[in-house]
């Protein structure tokens, strides 16, 4: 059995063990909060949900899209595919493409309909910037923007 030998000590103990508690508690409820999927991706996929057509996006938001009812360009289970190399090939040209051509000839040659765009994709993959795709998106006479919810912005090719 112990004994304490300063109730200083003991105190401070227990103070650190408390606050640590404390603030680990608070930081995971934090993070868990601004967890995916939020009320915008939930209503993005109901906006999705009845629509048709093929839908690009990042690679981790293709559950989401599946789940709404519809085709995905690809999916976290895209290297199972047997065109691993070339759908890769192409998602990497449709989103740091410089050429708006190029741009629109692949979207109609893949027939993407749609364009799923969030907060967390504009900060990961252009690390908040606006080129390739984003740029075609909000500039391109093609393109026009059906939803917006939060961070979510759905957009439809109309060519």
């Amino acid at each position: 059995k112990f004994k304490w030998s300063s109730d200083l000590m003991k105190g401070a103990v227990y103070l650190v063990v408390v606050c640590s508690i404390l603030f680990s508690s608070v930081a995971y409820i934090n993070s868990y909060v601004n967890y995916y999927p939020n009320q915008s991706v939930l209503k993005g996929v109901g906006f999705l949900s009845g629509k048709e057509g093929v839908v690009f996006s990042d690679v981790s938001r293709g559950h989401w899209i599946t789940y709404a009812g519809l085709e995905s360009y690809w999916d976290s289970q895209y290297h199972f595919v047997e065109d691993y190399g070339s759908r890769k090939y192409v998602a990497s040209r449709l989103l740091f493409s410089k050429d708006y051509s190029d741009f629109v000839g692949l979207v109609k040659e893949k027939d993407i309909k749609y364009f799923w765009v969030d907060g967390d994709m504009k900060d990961r993959v252009f690390g908040g910037e606006t080129y390739g795709m984003l740029f075609w998106l909000k500039y391109g006479s093609d393109f026009r923007m059906e939803f917006k919810k939060g961070d979510v912005e759905i957009w439809r090719f109309n060519g």
